[in-house]
């Protein structure tokens, strides 16, 4: 009887240890990542009363009389089958979908485990595990790269990073150009030009070639130059030759650098009278605008005397020179004033300093950026040429352009017979009557070295059966100099597709002012077909301009990827996992964190395809408890622990019988 008491005490003391863990369970039954537990049992001991005996001759054997002295908890298991994976809209959190695999936090040297994939940017940039701020291990991104096989480190998200720009290299165009066009006759031709005028053509247009220069000087400023004919570009991209040919200059502005003005000999005195000059200069200046027949102040000092001709007549004495005065008025003038005139600028000599020569055309020119034309005398209303030299240093290219009347053209509006609008071609010849098929317009979108966005219209107009031309005309197109391209192609008319002239090259010469890399060239592919129905030609490049950090997302292979502002991505990390060969000897460590255990094994630390684990980006894993289970268990939980109660109740019994048997 005592032994039963001892035993029932062991089933009351292991139910209640089954019970804590079912209650456990319960518990985390909505923890995320939460891994179940269960408790089995085995017996202890048996007391053995009569040991067992073989058979003889005479008997048969005999089993061994044992009692069993009670039960144990043999052990208690996890179990790792993985939980359902709830959606949260967060795009730091992660679940796994699979039985295998642990993200890896580390807390200093300190390494853990876990199945709770809820992850959070501090305000660092660090990955951590949300709540306890454990960094999250894997490997950062170098350059929009990952390289995983090295040794995992704190994840970290530069916020303030950026992308640097990627010059086009090519540009590709796809799309179908419709075998349904047909041509038309014109009615009607209108030019328009770079300078913003446009005017309408009577009869037949015909352009005509000239050279165009585009300039950029030390000061920053642009220069364009219609008919540059005997410049040229040196070796080292200098630009030698007219920068201003037979320009009347209209006005000469100092730019804080003393000049030297010239004036006509005859002003008018500032209290009165017509002063005569004995000089017409020069006199110095240092700021201001000198235009033709403007009226400019000059002071000639304190006088000193006055010695009247007649009595409107005076010889003024100043400590600067003798001046006549003609009708001024009486006792205008008197010694110890001021004498100043205003009087009318003819030229002006820079002596080499900057300044800007400003001409009637609206056109006007920095000296600092031809210094070698710098030291000399400007006429106003005269005829006046600049020509740039070597040692000026003028950035630039010279393309041919084409012109009418004069001007340089942008481009063609042709109105047909029918009503419609179509472009026409700067570098051909139209006529009112003349049949044209219509010209589709596309634009390719060119990116230098610096991100800058240069967009550069691309002309398509069918020629003939199967034959087409690609035309880009020559121009500034966002301060990129553009050189024209004409480029033929054909088709197989038995298939629709394209048989030649399927690639051409685009020429950037840029001496716009954000210094990117110089004369880029971009190539263009086409992969276009000729079919009945729309005209669907369009380009995309593999360029793009200079991003910052926007957002960033986790994808199902552990990879992060960084957005930025111009819409482009790239890696900016990837999330390590690891596997056990026995993750249910995982030590338990607390908010929901697991360390390594003799039994346990190493972490196998990898990539999640490495490892076989797949997970599902912007949600979390479920606890794996079964609710249903936990119940069932509780109940048979329950009624073990009464049973051994009862026999601790029936024992309590016997032995107080017992005991009353000596009453």
């Amino acid at each position: 009887m005592m032994r039963a008491l001892y035993t029932a005490v062991s089933g009351l003391t292991n139910h209640q240890t089954r019970m804590d863990v079912i209650g456990n369970n319960i518990a985390n039954v909505n923890t995320t990542g939460f891994k179940s537990s269960r408790v089995t049992f085995a017996d202890t001991l048996s007391q053995t009363l009569m040991g067992a005996s073989s058979a003889n001759g005479n008997v048969g054997g005999t089993d061994a009389q044992q009692v069993g002295l009670g039960m144990k908890v043999s052990s208690i298991d996890t179990d790792f089958t993985h939980g359902s994976a709830s959606s949260t809209g967060n795009n730091t959190d992660l679940a796994i979908n699979t039985d295998a695999g642990l993200f890896i936090v580390k807390n200093g040297n300190d390494t853990y485990y876990t199945r709770n994939g809820n992850f959070a940017l501090d305000d660092e940039g660090n990955l951590v595990m949300n709540g306890s701020g454990l960094h999250v291990q894997g490997w950062n991104g170098v350059n929009g790269s990952v390289n995983p096989n090295g040794a995992t480190e704190n994840l970290k998200i530069d916020k303030d990073s950026t992308m640097q720009p990627k010059a086009t290299s090519n540009v590709n165009y796809t799309g179908n150009l419709s075998a349904d066009d047909e041509e038309a006759e014109i009615s009607g031709i209108k030019v328009i030009y770079t300078d913003g005028t446009s005017e309408n053509v009577t009869g037949a247009y015909a352009p005509a070639s000239t050279t165009k220069a585009v300039l950029k000087g030390k000061s920053g400023k642009s220069y364009s130059i219609l008919n540059a004919n005997g410049g040229s570009i040196d070796n080292d991209g200098n630009y030698i030759g007219t920068v201003i040919n037979n320009k009347n200059l209209q006005s000469i502005t100092a730019t804080g650098s003393p000049i030297e003005v010239y004036f006509n000999t005859s002003a008018t005195g500032i209290k009165g009278g017509t002063v005569t000059l004995n000089s017409s200069g020069p006199y110095q200046e240092t700021s201001g605008t000198y235009e033709v027949n403007g009226k400019t102040r000059v002071d000639f000092g304190t006088i000193t005397k006055v010695d009247p001709i007649s009595s409107t007549d005076f010889k003024i004495t100043t400590d600067k020179g003798v001046f006549t005065v003609s009708n001024a008025p009486a006792g205008a003038y008197k010694v110890g004033d001021s004498f100043s005139v205003q009087a009318t600028v003819i030229s002006g000599d820079t002596n080499g300093n900057p300044a800007i020569l400003n001409f009637e055309d609206g056109s006007n020119i920095d000296l600092a950026d031809v210094p070698s034309a710098a030291a000399g005398k400007y006429n106003l209303d005269a005829s006046t040429t600049i020509t740039a030299q070597k040692s000026d240093g003028l950035d630039g290219t010279i393309n041919l352009v084409n012109t009418y009347n004069g001007k340089e053209v942008k481009s063609l509006s042709l109105t047909m017979k029918d009503g419609t609008t179509q472009t026409g071609f700067p570098d051909e010849t139209y006529s009112e009557g003349q049949s044209s098929y219509p010209v589709q317009t596309t634009t390719a979108t060119i990116y230098d070295s610096l991100g800058a966005a240069h967009k550069i219209p691309v002309y398509i107009q069918k020629t003939d059966a199967d034959k087409w031309t690609l035309k880009v005309p020559s121009g500034l197109y966002d301060g990129a100099q553009v050189g024209a391209v004409s480029q033929d192609i054909e088709f197989d008319g038995t298939n629709g597709k394209l048989s030649s002239g399927g690639s051409f090259n685009i020429n950037l010469s840029i001496p716009y002012p954000n210094g990117a890399m110089m004369n880029q060239i971009t190539g263009v592919n086409l992969d276009l077909t000729q079919y009945s129905g729309e005209n669907t030609a369009t380009s995309s490049s593999d360029g793009y301009a200079a991003g910052f950090y926007k957002d960033m997302s986790i994808g199902s292979d552990g990879i992060i990827t960084l957005t930025y502002t111009n819409g482009e991505k790239q890696e900016g990390g990837q999330i390590a996992i690891a596997n056990f060969n026995n993750p249910a000897g995982l030590s338990k460590e607390g908010g929901s964190l697991y360390a390594s255990s003799n039994n346990s094994g190493a972490a196998k630390v990898g990539t999640f395809a490495a490892n076989g684990v797949t997970v599902t980006p912007a949600a979390l894993e479920m606890s794996n408890v079964n609710t249903a289970q936990q119940f069932s268990d509780m109940i048979v939980t329950q009624r073990g622990f009464q049973a051994n109660s009862k026999i601790i109740t029936v024992s309590d019994e016997m032995l107080e019988t017992l005991v009353n048997m000596k009453r």
